[in-house]
């Protein structure tokens, strides 16, 4: 989740799809948290999809991943204006590399030590992700033999 570019974002490009799904799901009641689906090349932040963190409170938990994706940093609504507040800060250090909070008027983007980022709407590809390498497809395969074995095994005694 981290910029593998090693420059400092000096933009965020987001998809428009996603700002109309954001202003969908705006509440003047509640704030609401999504992760950034993305990747970073040469300074640059490209969005192109979000994922929708069902229930945020004041802690982040890293732990509603969709698995195998890559999250580059969080977007979550603020109620009353897009200044980021401790708490963002925390989550800034937490969750990925890039933010964007909306406060229902304007979207506002800031990098992980709380820098402003201008934000642009245009259109995003989902960049080709490079195939597992098969020595990770190898150890997933060998943890789920274990774990079958270990299930069988355990059935076989109980009998």
């Amino acid at each position: 989740m981290q910029n593998n570019s090693k420059k400092k974002v000096r933009l965020i490009v987001v998809d428009p799809k996603i700002r109309e799904a954001i202003r969908e799901f705006y509440s003047t009641e509640s704030e609401i948290l999504f992760l950034l689906k993305g990747y970073f090349d040469d300074g640059i932040a490209y969005v192109y999809d979000i994922f929708y963190v069902k229930q945020y409170s004041n802690s982040v938990s890293v732990f509603f991943y969709e698995p195998f994706e890559k999250y580059i940093g969080t977007l979550h609504t603020h109620p009353i204006n897009s200044e980021p507040s401790k708490q963002d800060f925390f989550t800034f250090n937490k969750v990925g590399g890039i933010h964007i909070l909306y406060d229902g008027d304007e979207f506002k983007g800031y990098d992980k030590d709380g820098n402003y980022i201008d934000v642009v709407f245009r259109e995003v590809k989902k960049k080709k992700q490079k195939p597992m390498p098969f020595y990770k497809v190898l150890i997933i395969f060998f943890y789920i033999c274990i774990i079958l074995f270990l299930i069988f095994g355990f059935i076989y005694l109980i009998r």
